[in-house]
C-alpha cells in the first residue's frame, strides 16, 4: 500500500544533534566595562593621609572648643570694627589661643582646597588625592614662610616694633575667619547635595570677600600709625605679594 505524501515518516523529521539545536549567544555588554570599573578612582576620604588629617583637625577642634568660644566673638565683631581686633592683641592668653586656632585653620583650608580643588596646579595631576593634600600643605607652608621672611626683612623700614608685630598678627584672625566660613559653607552645601563645582565656586567668592575685608581692616589700622604711601607698600609687599604668588602658582603651574 503506497504511503500518502501527506503523512511524514519518522525518517523525514530529520532529528538534529543537540549541539545544532542550541543557538549561539552574543555578549551585548561592552567588553571594556570591567576595565572601566577597575579604573574608577577611590573616594577622596578613602586615602589614609586624608583620613588622618581630617581626624586630626576634628580632634584639635574639639580640644580647642573653649578657645573658640573665647576668640570667635572678637573675630566676628572685628569684621566690622577694627578696634575689637586691637583689643584681642592686649591679652597674652588671647594671643596664645588665637595663634593655636590659626594653625588648625590652615589645616582646614588645606583639606578643603584638596577636597574641592581650590588649589590644584597641573603638576599635581599625576599624584593621588592623599599626596595632593600633602603638596598643598607644603605650598601653604612655603607661602607663610615667605611672608615671615618678608616681615623680618622689612621690620627696620616700617613701623615701631610692637605696632609692627601687632599689625602682622592680625592676619591670623582672618585666617581663622576664612577657614571657619569656608568650612561652614561647604558643610551646608554638601548637606543639600550641591555639586562639587558649585561648592568650589562659592568657596572662591567667600575667600575673596574675607580677604578683601582683611585688606580693608589692615589699611584702616595702618592709616592711624603711618602715612598713606608706606601703608600701601606694606600691604602690597607683605600681604598681596604672597597671595599673588599662590594664585600665580595655580595658574602657571
Amino acid at each position: 500500500m503506497p504511503i500518502s505524501s501527506d503523512i511524514f515518516s519518522v525518517d523525514t523529521i530529520q532529528i538534529r544533534p543537540v549541539e545544532d539545536a542550541l543557538l549561539q549567544g552574543r555578549l551585548v555588554m561592552p567588553a571594556g566595562t570591567c576595565e572601566m570599573m577597575g579604573n574608577v578612582a577611590p573616594p577622596w576620604g578613602s586615602y589614609v593621609i586624608n583620613m588622618v588629617m581630617v581626624c586630626l583637625c576634628v580632634l584639635i577642634f574639639i580640644f580647642q572648643l573653649r578657645r573658640n568660644l573665647r576668640i570667635v566673638p572678637y573675630l566676628l565683631e572685628g569684621l566690622f570694627r577694627s578696634k575689637k581686633l586691637l583689643d584681642l592683641e592686649e591679652g597674652v592668653r588671647l594671643i596664645r589661643d588665637r595663634n593655636s586656632l590659626s594653625v588648625n585653620a590652615v589645616l582646614i583650608l588645606v583639606l578643603v582646597s584638596s577636597r574641592y580643588g581650590l588649589f590644584r596646579p597641573s603638576y599635581m595631576d599625576g599624584f593621588c588625592p592623599g599626596m595632593q593634600t600633602l603638596l598643598i600643605l607644603v605650598a601653604f607652608i612655603l607661602i607663610l614662610l615667605f611672608r615671615h621672611l618678608m616681615i623680618v626683612g622689612m621690620s627696620r623700614y616700617m613701623l615701631e616694633g610692637e605696632l609692627y608685630q601687632l599689625n602682622n598678627r592680625i592676619a591670623n584672625d582672618y585666617v581663622i575667619v576664612m577657614a571657619y566660613t569656608v568650612l561652614l559653607m561647604v558643610g551646608l552645601l554638601s548637606l543639600f547635595g550641591i555639586s562639587a563645582e558649585t561648592i568650589r565656586t562659592v568657596s572662591y567668592y567667600a575667600i575673596a570677600v574675607i580677604y578683601g575685608l582683611f585688606l580693608l581692616r589692615r589699611s584702616q589700622i595702618l592709616s592711624g600709625s603711618c602715612a598713606q604711601l608706606p601703608a600701601i607698600l606694606y600691604l602690597c609687599i607683605l600681604e598681596i605679594l604672597p597671595a599673588g604668588l599662590l594664585v600665580a602658582t595655580e595658574i602657571l603651574f
